[in-house]
């Protein structure tokens, strides 16, 4: 909830959420919170526990979430970076595996 919060009190004109997780966590907690509006680019950690693009895509679908899947963090964040504009805000999260990915 903080992260939502935080978000929502920033100014930016378009968001973009780069998400990736590991199995046996509550991935979905954290996917109902963040903005329906936004753009997902749902990618997986490249750690064997991992969680699958295919958990990811389907959620997403039956959220009706505007998402696209990649196989590398740093894919999802490059195609994140390539299609916004200075106003617009990247978010990266999920795990911390995916964070450490682009640091």
């Amino acid at each position: 909830q903080v992260i939502k919060d935080h978000i929502d009190s920033l100014k930016f004109d378009n968001l973009k959420l780069v998400l990736g997780f590991v199995k046996g966590k509550d991935f979905k907690k954290i996917i109902d919170i963040l903005p329906k509006n936004a753009q997902y680019f749902f990618c997986k950690p490249n750690i064997e526990r991992g969680l699958s693009l295919e958990n990811l895509a389907n959620y997403g679908s039956n959220c009706g979430l505007k998402f696209s899947l990649y196989n590398s963090v740093l894919e999802a964040y490059n195609s994140a970076l390539s299609s916004s504009f200075d106003n617009d805000l990247i978010f990266i999260g999920g795990s911390n595996f995916t964070v450490s990915e682009i640091l």
